[in-house]
């Protein structure tokens, strides 16, 4: 019989050691509780969900500034980030790179750009975002917790999580051959996709009420040739580019998906195809993925913009999904709680999900270290329902572009949704308005609910270019009151230099 050992008493269990789990572990450490922290697995280990964004960087500011975590501020600008923390690895994103690639011949550049939409999220590399290395950074952030004192509980399975009477938990856990069991007055879910307390507490899934549908294959390569060079060898007109384009989250589009390109500093670059599960498109680029034959016949893309790439000696592999969307039916209880990145999971297209995962986490602590007793079961039925009500947001702003990917300018159209939505959360953060990307905007939300029904319309329709013009123009007037920096007026067609709100 494995020995049993005391029992240890927590005021927060958390479960889950990303750069979630441990960064909610460190607020709460850094507020006077005492914090446990249970992961299955160790660091350093292999994650995606690497692209930050303005408002990542904006929320993090926050949070080191509220809590004095002086060790993360240099993670909130990529100049700061590459002076100080060099070791961690990550790469400069200036903004969103479109390329179209979904003609009859392919990509084609013209001076107008119509295959092109760059927009810039920050106004300079000193001051822009950054690409995680999600497996440097995730240690950081761990480390950073263990600084605080926060308990590590890694390598250790949860075997049974029980409600004691009246409000505690009881967590018992396998580590090492040993059976431990934890006490605690709270408990965290940060454990992404595996939903452990989730899963115990039988919260319902809800996935099947969302509309975006998609799969990924993915992995890290290195040799990856720059799309800079790709796209000048093209006779793209660079000169009129307002970023360097690879100092940015490059997304390659045909009509059945979209390949993702993250580039870190010195390091490898981050590819990914996304696309409908179980599409052809979807099964035929995994097996290319797989042997790196980008030469094959069935390859969405030019062979020329993999080169020689080849596996990063981690992960050594290319990794495919089932259907990326996640969602369950409530996010917060009686003394439980769990992290977006747990609630639910979108879709990459935007970037979204460094920046809500900082924003639950912001929020979550709020109600533990500063909410009243009295009122914390309210507060967290609030936290859960904004969660739910963001995710959905966030799933009708996706699947518009999905529904859109058929044509160019229409997809680039509906862009401007997230855009706008998010440089207005930017515009509003530090005047104390933080519902994250409008969601608690009803306005937002039935303007991005009435553009979904019209472009269904669309798409039940002939499609025809009359059609098209006239939705792009219903987005173009619907958006006007959360436009605030000159979406669909850029000085050059295409090429969006001055989206990004202002940074200290």
């Amino acid at each position: 019989m494995p020995e049993l050992k005391s029992v240890s008493h927590w005021d927060v269990v958390v479960l889950g050691a990303s750069f979630s789990g441990s960064l909610m572990a460190s607020l709460l450490a850094k507020s006077g509780l005492k914090v446990a922290i249970v992961d299955s697995g160790t660091h350093p280990r292999f994650a995606i969900g690497e692209s930050s964004t303005p408002s990542a960087d904006l929320i993090l500011s926050q949070i080191v500034q509220d809590y004095s975590l002086d060790r993360l501020a240099p993670l909130c600008r990529y100049g700061t980030w590459s002076r100080i923390y060099p070791h961690l690895r990550h790469g400069c994103k200036r903004g969103f790179s479109y390329v179209w690639h979904g003609k009859e011949s392919g990509y084609q550049a013209t001076t107008d750009h119509d295959c092109e939409l760059l927009v810039a999220a920050s106004e300079s590399d000193e001051l822009a975002d950054t690409q995680w290395y999600r497996a440097d950074v995730d240690q950081f952030f761990f480390e950073q917790a263990l600084e605080l004192e926060v308990g590590d509980w890694t390598s250790s399975i949860v075997e049974e999580i029980e409600q004691v009477p009246p409000h505690g938990w009881s967590l018992t856990i396998r580590r090492s051959g040993r059976v431990e069991q934890l006490r605690s007055d709270f408990v965290i879910d940060a454990s992404g996709a595996n939903g452990v307390l989730l899963s115990s507490l039988g919260i319902a899934d809800t996935t099947h009420t969302l509309r975006t549908e998609t799969a990924a294959v993915f992995s890290h390569f290195d040799d990856i040739p720059l799309c800079n060079d790709w796209l000048s060898h093209h006779e793209a007109i660079i000169e009129d580019f307002p970023y360097f384009v690879d100092h940015s989250a490059v997304h390659h589009l045909t009509k059945e998906g979209w390949l993702w390109q993250l580039r870190f500093d010195g390091g490898p670059t981050s590819v990914g195809f996304v696309s409908t599960p179980n599409s052809a498109a979807s099964s035929e680029m995994k097996s290319i993925f797989e042997a790196g034959d980008w030469g094959h016949p069935k390859n969405r893309f030019p062979a020329s913009l993999f080169g020689n790439a080849h596996f990063s000696s981690v992960p050594g592999k290319a990794f495919s999904t089932g259907r990326l969307q996640r969602l369950r039916q409530s996010g917060a209880g009686t003394n439980w709680a769990a992290v977006p990145s747990t609630i639910g999971f979108i879709d990459p297209l935007h970037s979204t999900g460094i920046a809500h995962s900082l924003s639950g986490i912001q929020r979550l602590a709020d109600i533990i270290v500063s909410g009243k007793l009295s009122t914390r079961d309210n507060d967290l039925d609030a936290y859960s329902q904004s969660i739910l009500t963001e995710l959905r947001l966030i799933d009708e702003m996706v699947s518009g572009c999905y529904r859109s990917l058929w044509d160019f300018e229409l997809f680039s159209a509906w862009t401007m949704v997230y855009f706008a939505a998010a440089t207005t959360f930017e515009r509003n953060y530090n005047s104390g308005r933080r519902d994250f990307l409008c969601s608690g905007n009803s306005s937002f939300r039935e303007t991005v609910s009435t553009l979904s029904h019209s472009l269904d319309e669309l798409n039940a329709s002939d499609r025809s270019a009359k059609r098209i013009a006239e939705h792009i123009s219903l987005i173009r007037e619907m958006l006007a009151p959360f436009n605030h920096v000159g979406l669909f007026a850029p000085p050059i067609p295409g090429m969006y230099s001055k989206t990004a709100a202002p940074k200290d």
